[in-house]
């Protein structure tokens, strides 16, 4: 007899007089399936042998995917309970009770597996029923997290300007002049050229993406339908775009003012990101100071500290004291566009802007937020 016609489908009822009796079975182990039999398919499986999830996690969930246990079928086996719950990231297989002969993981997949195909037909009426979503990464909270990790970076470099170059010089104090000190300090502010020129980068391309997931998630149904109508709209100048919201998109109550502070801020990091990433050679940004030769012999005009001469040539052009506030200016500059829709779009665009995956039903179209940002996990001990 295999494993699989041993398990006996029992009534929430049967379950509940046998947990909360006095011969309630004890005694545990467990096994985990992660994808050696895929979620889908046992659902679909269990769903048409069986019947309805019929384990009591199904009664403790929240009418929500944000569960510790999904989904769950509990069995008896003759006085004992063998439960599949479905968690975030495996199938666990609890026994409890004393079995006099337990099968292996591998035996349960095999029998499981084997029998798949006496019920093809039932499972695959069972998967017809169920809504399929595509599930992809919201490319604006991608960068929304990475721009505040970033920030979070630099602000553990502890830097200190003022304090840090004195540290950069033979003429320093002595206890500050050692060639690991002044190691340490160029690497540590040679990290934040890396960090302020990423978030250079990034803030204004974070900013961009927002009104492209504005438009993907609110653009006209004429438009969302027609691709080329669709990349028409989205592969226009930025500046057209936002100008252009309230024509593409559904609940703009006004047209976006162009020349509010708030998009004259957002316009100029733009042009200041684009000298940046596309190395333009603009002597009055890049300019950094003038020196004479006498054949090959320089004169300076006056000296530099080490500081000057190196990490903070690369931070005073990307004007590394000033993003911080572009930092702030971009997200007024997001908050200015949430503030011109209306009551509705503005909350579908705030429950998926911020989230890290969006799903796409793939029968209508229609967008969701399908899963929690947060994950949770646990584990009961072997020998419970």
């Amino acid at each position: 007899m295999n494993f699989i016609s041993k398990l006996n489908y029992a009534s929430i009822t049967e379950l509940t007089e046998i947990l909360y009796s006095e011969s309630r079975p004890n005694g545990f182990f467990s096994y985990s399936l992660v994808n050696e039999i895929k979620p889908i398919d046992l659902y679909c499986y269990f769903y048409a042998k069986f019947g309805p999830p019929n384990g009591l996690q199904n009664f403790l969930r929240n009418d929500s995917s944000d569960n510790l246990v999904h989904w769950e079928w509990t069995f008896l086996v003759e006085n004992n309970l063998i439960s599949f719950q479905s968690l975030n990231m495996r199938t666990e297989i609890h026994f409890v009770g004393h079995f006099e002969t337990t099968p292996s993981l591998d035996t349960i997949i095999e029998d499981i597996k084997n029998d798949f195909q006496n019920y093809g037909k039932e499972i695959k009426e069972v998967r017809t029923k169920l809504e399929k979503w595509t599930r992809f990464v919201n490319p604006f909270n991608r960068l929304h997290l990475t721009v505040k990790q970033t920030i979070k970076n630099i602000e553990k470099l502890n830097l200190n300007i003022e304090n840090d170059r004195p540290k950069m010089t033979l003429l320093g104090p002595e206890e500050d002049t050692s060639q690991d000190s002044i190691e340490d300090l160029l690497n540590r502010y040679n990290n934040a050229v890396c960090y302020y020129f990423s978030l250079k980068s990034m803030l204004p391309i974070m900013a961009e993406s927002f009104v492209n997931l504005v438009i993907y998630i609110l653009a006209k149904n004429e438009i969302k339908k027609n691709d080329r109508l669709f990349q028409n709209v989205i592969r226009q100048q930025i500046d057209i775009r936002i100008q252009s919201l309230h024509i593409n998109c559904v609940g703009f109550q006004s047209m976006i003012d162009y020349s509010n502070e708030h998009c004259k801020r957002f316009h100029s990091i733009i042009n200041e990101r684009n000298n940046i990433l596309h190395g333009n050679v603009d002597m009055n940004s890049l300019k950094i100071g003038d020196i004479y030769f006498n054949g090959s012999v320089p004169i300076f005009t006056e000296y530099d500290d080490l500081y000057s001469r190196t990490s903070g040539v690369y931070l005073n052009s990307i004007k590394y004291d000033s993003i911080i506030k572009d930092y702030e200016d971009i997200n007024s500059f997001i908050q200015y566009i949430l503030d011109n829709l209306n009551t509705s779009a503005r909350t579908c665009i705030e429950q998926l802007a911020f989230r890290r995956e969006i799903g796409k039903n793939s029968k209508d179209g229609r967008l969701g937020a399908l899963l929690p940002d947060h994950l949770i996990d646990f584990r009961i001990p072997k020998d419970a």
